[in-house]
Order: structure tokens, then C-alpha cells, then sequence
């Protein structure tokens, strides 16, 4: 019997956890019994850069939702993505962030496709709502923490398609390495600065400028810190500039290194000493894959009690919550 098509949806044609996660998924193919058959995305961007790379063909979608007054753009949206699906001859559609459950449901009820659903966030009534009636029509819905799993069961999700899937980093790629020193000679650094970092999306919610006003205090303990911080903000630089502004207004720019997106993640992991995940409870995540990623490489992650994260993080044992 031949392996099932996946035909992958992704929501952002950004590069971040989720999408790192995807392309896991994807790459890890042969080895858990399935074949990509396309990946679905809203755009052109860093998501399509990166895929490029796999054996998995690129498509397209514009979505519409539904309006009374201009039915057409929705009905047109549904029947790309069921066209795609029938091109492809997928099995199986997987939506990898749970926003956009109607087009998925919708596109496996015109096609008789079966549905499987990621939710990577926490999930609390005013954004479940709207999402609950789509999950519900899922064949199958994913948590990825013990926290969005049960945020899912107390929003009235149908408990037997709830199945709790971690997710992994490839151990290929992110394992604990012999430190390189290649961002101390890189960036002019002595060999006994301590290096911090903060990988992910730059937004307020990541607790960004926390970390910052956490390391001009830090700077008066331990003055041999630095910090790299590795990411976009998805505003084309708005909130970068702003995080620019607050470290030069508390005179740390010669601790502070903004590297901008990376796509080489491993790479950088592998000369920090320590990992920091300071998100916001307003952050909604389920498990930041940042912190999966540095623990992979035996590094010290210091997170916030946020989400999923004390799932996979014991205090004082291989990470340090506040």
C-alpha cells in the first residue's frame, strides 16, 4: 500500500517555531510512513525561501472570508484550495496553526478528505469562539503542550479527537556541540564575555524589553555579558527600531547585538552559554520552540512560567523558571 499524501497548509509565510516545526514534519517524511504532497502557503516570504530546499512543491493561497456583500472572493478561496488538493491527490490535509480551521474543514468536506488540525496556542473563549464549531468538524485536533490541551477540552472541543502531540526538533541538526566562538570573533568579542540569547519573533509579547531592562541590571553583576538577539518583528522593522531606541536610552548598545532573521539557528545556539525565553502571560504560546531547540543542545534555558513550557522545563534541573 502506498504511503498517504499530506497536503500541508501553512498559515504565515513567515519563518518562525511553527514553521521550523512544519518543515520538520515535512523533511522527517519518509520516516513516519507518509509523503508531502504539496505546502499550501498565503504568500511569498522566508517560509517559501526555506521549502525550497525540501522535495515538496510550493502553492498559493489568497484568503478571503466570507461576506454577504462579496460571496465570491470566499468561494474562491475554498476552491483554489480544493484544487489543489485534487492536483496534488492528497490524503490528507494538515493545517499546522489552528487560524485557519474553516478554509481546512471546508476544503476536506469538498473534497472528502480527511482533516488534522495543529493548535500551537492557548486558547481562551474570545479566541476559541469562533474557531470551536471548525475544530469540532476535524477529524483529528493537535495541542502541542499539556496547557493547550486542556484549554481545548475546557472550551468544548470534542474530547476523543484531542490528541496530544509534542513537538521535536530534529536531532540531526540540533545537537550539543563543541562551542565555535564564532560570534565572539564575529562581533569583536573577548573569549570571556558571556553570551545570552533571545531567538524567535520580535514582538512585544516575547517580552522583549523586559529582557532588556533585565540585562542593564544584569550588566552590573556580571559587566562581561552580551546579548544577541535573532529574529524579525514581522512589522518591517517598526518594533525593531523601537527595541533599538530602549537600549540606546539605557546606554547598553556595546552589550546589545541585533542580528536580525537567521535562518542558521543551530549555528548561533551553539556559542550562547545561556537561552532566554522571557514571554509575556499575554503571550498566548503552547510550548516556544526556542526552548525545545536549546535544550536539544544541552543549552541553559532561562524561561518564563508561561504556557507549556514547565511541561518540558523542571525548575533548578535542566532550566531555571521565573
Amino acid at each position: 500500500m502506498a504511503n498517504p499524501r499530506v497536503l500541508f497548509i501553512a498559515h504565515s509565510n513567515t519563518f518562525a517555531g511553527a514553521e521550523r516545526n512544519l518543515l520538520s514534519i515535512i523533511e522527517s517524511a519518509p520516516m513516519g510512513g507518509f509523503e508531502p504532497a504539496a505546502l499550501v502557503l498565503p504568500g511569498p516570504g522566508p517560509l517559501a525561501e526555506m521549502a525550497r530546499e525540501l522535495p515538496v512543491s510550493l502553492r498559493y493561497v489568497s484568503y478571503h472570508a466570507f461576506r454577504w456583500y462579496h460571496p465570491f472572493k470566499y468561494a474562491q478561496t475554498l476552491w483554489s484550495l480544493r484544487q489543489h488538493i485534487r492536483e496534488t491527490r492528497a490524503d490528507i490535509i494538515h493545517l499546522n496553526h489552528q487560524i485557519l480551521a474553516e478554509f481546512a474543514v471546508q476544503a476536506g468536506r469538498l473534497t472528502r478528505q480527511p482533516v488534522v488540525c495543529h493548535v500551537r496556542n492557548l486558547q481562551t473563549e474570545p479566541t476559541l469562539s469562533p474557531l470551536r464549531s471548525w475544530l469540532n468538524r476535524a477529524d483529528s485536533v493537535l495541542p502541542v503542550s499539556q496547557a493547550v490541551q486542556e484549554s481545548l477540552i475546557q472550551g468544548g472541543i470534542v474530547p476523543h479527537k484531542i490528541h496530544l502531540l509534542y513537538e521535536s526538533v530534529d536531532s540531526r541538526y540540533f545537537t550539543v556541540p563543541q562551542q565555535t566562538a564564532q560570534l565572539k570573533q564575529r562581533h569583536g568579542l573577548s573569549h570571556d564575555i558571556l553570551l545570552i540569547g533571545l531567538l524567535g519573533r520580535v514582538v512585544p509579547e516575547k517580552g522583549v524589553e523586559d529582557l532588556i531592562e533585565a540585562l542593564k541590571i544584569t550588566l552590573n553583576t556580571y559587566p562581561n555579558s552580551h546579548l544577541f538577539i535573532a529574529g524579525d518583528d514581522g512589522q518591517r522593522g517598526a518594533y525593531l527600531e523601537k527595541v533599538k531606541q530602549k537600549i540606546v536610552a539605557l546606554n547598553i548598545q556595546s552589550h546589545v547585538t541585533m542580528l536580525g532573521f537567521r535562518n542558521d539557528v543551530p549555528e548561533i545556539l551553539a556559542d550562547l552559554d545561556i537561552v532566554v525565553v522571557p514571554s509575556r502571560s499575554a503571550m498566548p504560546e503552547g510550548l516556544p520552540y526556542a526552548v525545545l531547540e536549546a535544550l536539544a543542545m544541552g543549552k541553559l534555558v532561562v524561561a518564563t512560567r508561561n504556557s507549556g513550557v514547565p511541561e518540558v522545563i523542571q525548575d533548578g534541573v535542566n532550566g531555571l523558571l521565573v
